[in-house]
């Protein structure tokens, strides 16, 4: 009898009657406004799941888009494509990730580590993963927090560098620049 109430007690520890299992046909891809609204699809990613703000990253060879004001996560990694139609912000927050971004965002934060980011432009690109390759167009500010990032670009407004070893470059332009790290390389390509 002990042995049975002890096995219907550890039984019910695992389980949790509120949650509901994320299966692959139950998986979305959500983009959220700031006014709140959301604005999601199937996905067929069975490697897809939630992230803490409830969004869900984007089918792997997929393309998605973001507006303005909306944002987007990509939590998982392989292949993504995020079209920003006049805006838009793009989070990645998976390793390994493989990401082109079309268009002008106006945010792109980078969490993930290992993976390669193309973007057209951005307003902002923030970098806290280490060993990322990015390549890419116009952008406003760079902020590296990250270590042994390869980050070059065609242009770029004000670098700001606290991560050690990255390698910062830009093919046109004088940006203000502030490097707090060690080991980094900024400057013209």
């Amino acid at each position: 009898m002990a042995a049975a109430a002890a096995g219907a007690l550890l039984a019910a520890c695992g389980s949790d009657d509120d949650a509901t299992p994320t299966t692959e046909a139950d998986t979305t891809v959500s983009v959220e406004a700031e006014d709140g609204t959301e604005q999601s699809t199937p996905s067929s990613d069975p490697s897809a799941t939630s992230t803490s703000d409830g969004t869900t990253p984007a089918d792997p060879g997929a393309t998605d888009s973001v507006g303005p004001d909306d944002e987007i996560t990509i939590a998982g990694s392989g292949a993504r494509t995020v079209a920003c139609e006049g805006g838009g912000d793009v989070d990645i927050e998976a390793d390994g990730f493989d990401v082109t971004l079309t268009g002008d965002c106006d945010e792109v934060d980078v969490d993930g580590s290992g993976g390669t980011l193309t973007l057209d432009g951005a307003d902002d690109l923030d970098v806290d993963g280490d060993d990322n390759t990015i390549s890419g167009g116009d952008v406003g500010d760079i902020d590296v927090g990250g270590d042994r990032n390869t980050i070059s670009v065609r242009t770029v407004r004000e670098v700001d560098v606290e991560g050690d070893g990255n390698t910062i470059t830009w093919e046109s332009g004088s940006p203000e620049v502030d490097d707090e790290g060690d080991g980094n390389t900024i400057g013209p390509a």
